[in-house]
């Protein structure tokens, strides 16, 4: 499943950078894929995916978007 977090353009890179060095893989979407104003975080979740791998991503997630 294909999960798109929406993002401001200028925060997108930092978020993801910092998520990679959790050792998370997430990728940023940015302008030109998609319109300027509506970059957005793509991460592609599985069902094989441990539950403490989805904790740390939710734990990443909220401590970067709120520190960024």
């Amino acid at each position: 499943m294909i999960v798109p977090v929406l993002i401001d353009d200028e925060r997108a890179d930092t978020v993801v950078d910092r998520l990679r060095l959790a050792g998370l893989w997430v990728a940023a979407v940015r302008y030109p894929t998609v319109p300027k104003g509506q970059s957005r975080l793509r991460m592609s979740l599985r069902s094989d995916h441990e539950e403490s791998v989805l904790t740390a991503l939710s734990d990443m997630l909220i401590e970067t978007m709120g520190h960024v």
